[in-house]
């Protein structure tokens, strides 16, 4: 591979993950198709992450500390170093099969006009057990193809873009001006949708990603939403300035019933409340809002008892990997 071209830059944001990014970095090494660079931004870490990640220092590696500022930053400034036309993210405690980016530039050589590749992926929870997302409206492995109503699908389906599963042309990220600097939660979400509104997505079903729910996403830990809603804030006006786009009130209406959720697993009720009433101002019949908006008015226990009930048929639903 002598003086050829980097084609993909890794970029892994590392903030006090020294238990895992070995294991990540791992992955990415023992990929079948070698054409890559690794830059990981230490973003402040106060354990011995640094110290990780230097003594496994491999070939094509750039390691960069900073002062804490928080994911979007840190994979910006990551971003401004690649060499690569096509940046690939991978979050420091997760992990790749050892054909993701094969299957990536499989993708490329096949779909040349998309911006956005990006495969399934499988999560892995606390206690090891691996599950597979539901995804509405994407055909299942073998299946290759471009995802022409991005927007629809993700409103109805687990996300069908995880950042640890996706590969973006550098020229799709930097014209949006990369991750929304300043936001812990949602700053995907609104970043893909920017991409997805002006670009399109190439798609491969096979699952070549492991997300690992983190303590805070797998229930044991709660906190509030931040009152301040940037994410949302900008995404209804991606709505105002795209009316056509009929789907992007219903992927927008997903992330105010998400927030809504969390409120009432706070029994937060009121705040709760305020989520659905936005998602309904913009999604009249979203049954879901609808179903959360009965929950939200409902006494505490039921309330609770309600939720449980949705929290257990929608993981019963999901296919469990023996």
């Amino acid at each position: 591979m002598l003086n050829q071209k980097i084609l993909f830059s890794v970029i892994i944001p590392l903030y006090n993950k020294a238990s895992t990014i070995a294991q990540s970095i791992e992955s990415i090494v023992n990929q079948t198709y070698q054409n890559f660079e690794i830059i990981i931004i230490n973003d402040g870490s106060t354990d011995n992450s640094l110290e990780v990640v230097t003594n496994l220092q491999q070939r094509n590696t750039i390691i960069k500390s900073k002062v804490n500022s928080g994911v979007s930053e840190t994979r910006n400034y990551g971003i401004s170093l690649a060499s690569g036309n096509y940046i690939s993210f991978l979050d420091a405690d997760d992990q790749w099969e050892t054909n993701y980016l094969e299957t990536i530039h499989e993708l490329i050589n096949t779909y040349p006009d998309c911006d956005l590749y990006a495969t399934a992926y499988q999560t892995i929870d606390e206690n090891g057990t691996i599950k597979q997302p539901l995804f509405h409206g994407i055909n299942k492995a073998p299946w290759h193809g471009k995802l022409n109503q991005y927007f629809k699908i993700a409103a109805i389906s687990d996300p069908p873009l995880w950042t640890s599963a996706i590969t973006v042309t550098k020229k799709a990220i930097n014209q949006i001006g990369g991750f929304p600097k300043g936001v812990t939660l949602g700053e995907d979400l609104l970043t893909w949708a920017r991409i997805a509104l002006n670009n399109k997505i190439a798609y491969n079903s096979k699952y070549c990603a492991f997300y690992n729910l983190r303590p805070e996403h797998a229930g044991n830990t709660l906190n509030a939403p931040d009152k301040n809603d940037y994410v949302g804030e900008k995404l209804l006006e991606l709505i105002h300035n795209n009316r056509e786009n009929k789907e992007l009130a219903s992927y927008t209406a997903l992330w105010f019933r998400m927030r809504a959720v969390s409120f009432l697993e706070l029994n937060m009720k009121n705040d709760a409340k305020n989520e659905i009433k936005k998602g309904l101002s913009i999604s009249t019949f979203d049954k879901k809002l609808l179903l959360y908006a009965t929950i939200a008015y409902a006494p505490f226990s039921l309330s609770r008892i309600l939720l449980n009930t949705l929290s257990y048929i929608k993981n019963k639903r999901r296919k469990i990997k023996k």
